[in-house]
């Protein structure tokens, strides 16, 4: 299906089970803390990483590096807290 579609496409598939992969397991921190990702958000977040040209960056990574201080620490660091204290 969709992985066809992008091999003949000529995406790179390495980056997008990379991405895929980061999206599972973001999704299973939050369904484990008790916020399951509906399938239709799931679908909208991996079309919005991967869709080929994209020049979707979120503001967060977009402070990192531009060297801004911000809430990238509390917030990487509150996930990490979730994903340990449900075991993910």
């Amino acid at each position: 299906m969709l992985g066809a579609r992008l091999v003949r496409a000529g995406t790179n598939v390495t980056f997008l089970v990379r991405e895929q992969r980061r999206v599972a397991e973001a999704e299973a921190v939050v369904t484990a803390a008790g916020h399951p990702v509906p399938l239709a958000v799931h679908h909208a977040t991996v079309r919005a990483l991967t869709a080929e040209g994209s020049a979707f960056t979120p503001s967060l990574y977009r402070g990192v590096v531009a060297g801004r201080e911000g809430e990238t620490e509390h917030v990487l660091g509150a996930f990490q807290t979730r994903a340990r204290e449900h075991d993910v």
